[in-house]
């Protein structure tokens, strides 16, 4: 039996987090998912949980970041949640977005 402190990870590894804005809705919620779904990225909508977390390797991939209330940069999330990765992803309709999902590779599979 490995123990595990409450706020560590059992083992490490590349989070890639799909943070959708609170605009989103069932469309947006299905081409993460599609776009997704080969690189079995956290797909969400909140920022700090996109944020928080003890990996060595964590990646935020927000979309459309300025939707919104308080624009979300990588300047927040490095104030907040120091050594995120961070990404903002423009796309202007979900078929776009599971496109650019589809063709991202994380740095480490580049």
């Amino acid at each position: 039996v490995q123990i595990v402190p409450s706020d560590a990870a059992r083992l490490h590894y590349q989070r890639v987090y799909v943070l959708l804005p609170p605009t989103a809705d069932l469309k947006w919620l299905q081409a993460a998912a599609k776009g997704s779904f080969d690189g079995r990225y956290t797909i969400g909508f909140s920022a700090d949980d996109a944020g928080i977390g003890d990996l060595e390797n964590r990646h935020v991939l927000a979309v459309n970041p300025h939707h919104w209330p308080d624009v979300l940069t990588a300047s927040w999330f490095q104030q907040h949640y120091p050594g995120v990765q961070f990404t903002a992803v423009v796309a202007n309709t979900p078929a776009d977005l599971e496109a650019w999902l589809k063709d991202w590779l994380p740095d480490e599979k580049k």
